[in-house]
């Protein structure tokens, strides 16, 4: 995929755009994924991950993970474009922002709950699609595949500019 490069001037408009990216990029290659959200505080990344998970009928309660590091969401068999042949599919958002160095994030063992396209064709083995905040708090390397998203503020107060790009 090419880099994109789209401005929101929005919350609701930023969650929609994630809604329609995830959808096309299900679409296109069923899993695994992982996306990597880079930016400011209050750039929109949070925003982002819950348009995302919209996509699934996930409505988080909490609108992000800062307290507690990582959730964890299963999509059932309605899951919209995951589904594994019935099975259930996970995703995982996580914010580094607290994490003081790369031991800790391994501590959580998110580098695990990826698994590398060469999985997809085991049988029986759920799709994963993983939501990081803040990779480079923790020097996270992406792998191969990974979607890499930045957010930055706009001119205005509410403008938000989203470039999109690919490992």
């Amino acid at each position: 995929m090419s880099d994109i490069k789209i401005v929101s001037d929005s919350a609701v408009l930023t969650k929609k755009i994630a809604k329609t990216f995830i959808a096309d990029v299900l679409k296109k290659k069923k899993g695994p994924h992982m996306f990597l959200l880079k930016g400011d505080l209050g750039s929109g990344k949070t925003a982002f991950v819950l348009g995302a998970l919209s996509h699934f009928g996930i409505r988080p309660k909490a609108a992000s993970p800062t307290f507690v590091l990582m959730k964890h969401y299963k999509t059932g068999t309605r899951g919209k474009g995951l589904g594994v042949r019935g099975k259930n599919s996970d995703i995982y958002h996580v914010d580094a922002y607290r994490l003081r160095s790369k031991k800790d994030f391994n501590e959580l063992h998110v580098p695990g709950l990826y698994q590398g396209p060469a999985s997809i064709s085991r049988p029986g083995l759920n799709r994963q699609i993983v939501f990081i905040e803040w990779p480079e708090q923790v020097k996270f390397r992406a792998p191969k595949g990974a979607f890499i998203i930045k957010f930055s503020h706009g001119s205005h107060i509410s403008k938000r500019i989203i470039e999109i790009s690919r490992k």
